[in-house]
């Protein structure tokens, strides 16, 4: 959860949360995907996007046959506004032990050095999923300085842009991986050498952003906890 965590609740409602988002995980990368390959066969010389046709047809057999239909997919889409409905309902009907800065401040610091410490295993070992999981932890981090940054706009509202720009870029290098991944499975080699420049230019385009990732994290994830959260602390108090 944004604000706090250690109780049965925030725990229950995030788990809730976290179903409801993979439910639609299939159809939201099919359509991703696709978009991707497209984007990239559309900056590809029109005599050199052949490889890339057969690449988006591979992906749609890939990636269809695991995704649910059309509709599954509204039922899908209604099950989870049914479930944002509930877990708002409960968490304003919920019984908060603090109020302003308090509930803010404590998951913020959390929220800040879990980022640290995933941004660590990355750059240690950048495989996939360390990335995804120090994205998921810097979507947290974001979402509360979006709360906060109104306080002190001129100061946090360029600190809330980068750590955007960071996560947005290591979501486009997760949906690359992605695709990547979908192409190589059972992969043959008379495949992989038509798919080659592809496969390449993938490759290429998803160390490029995870390179720079781990050097913007570096720099925004570069003072203490304490005295992150001591700074946003006082920017909050001086805008309240």
């Amino acid at each position: 959860m944004l604000f706090r965590s250690g109780d049965a609740f925030h725990h229950r409602e995030d788990r809730r949360l976290r179903a409801a988002a993979r439910s639609l995980a299939t159809s939201r990368d099919a359509d991703v995907g696709l978009a991707l390959l497209q984007q990239l066969a559309g900056d590809a010389p029109e005599a050199d996007r052949d490889p890339w046709s057969a690449a988006a047809a591979r992906f749609r057999r890939k990636v269809h046959r695991a995704a649910p239909g059309a509709g599954r997919v509204k039922a899908r889409l209604q099950s989870v506004h049914t479930t944002l409905e509930s877990v708002a309902e409960a968490i304003h009907a919920a019984r908060w032990p603090d109020r302003d800065w308090a509930i803010l401040g404590q998951g913020l610091l959390q929220s800040y050095r879990r980022a640290r410490q995933r941004a660590r295993k990355a750059a240690s070992q950048p495989g996939a999923e360390r990335l995804h999981k120090w994205r998921i932890a810097l979507k947290a981090l974001f979402y509360q300085l979006s709360f906060v940054s109104p306080a002190a706009p001129g100061r946090l509202g360029p600190l809330l842009k980068a750590f955007d720009r960071l996560q947005d870029d290591l979501g486009s290098a997760n949906d690359i991986a992605m695709v990547e991944g979908h192409l190589t499975r059972g992969l043959k080699s008379d495949q992989a050498r038509a798919l080659g420049t592809v496969l390449r230019t993938l490759r290429r385009r998803r160390l490029k952003l995870q390179s720079k990732s781990l050097a913007r994290g570096k720099r925004l994830l570069a003072v203490s906890p304490g005295r992150f959260h001591k700074t946003i602390r006082r920017h909050w108090k001086i805008g309240r």
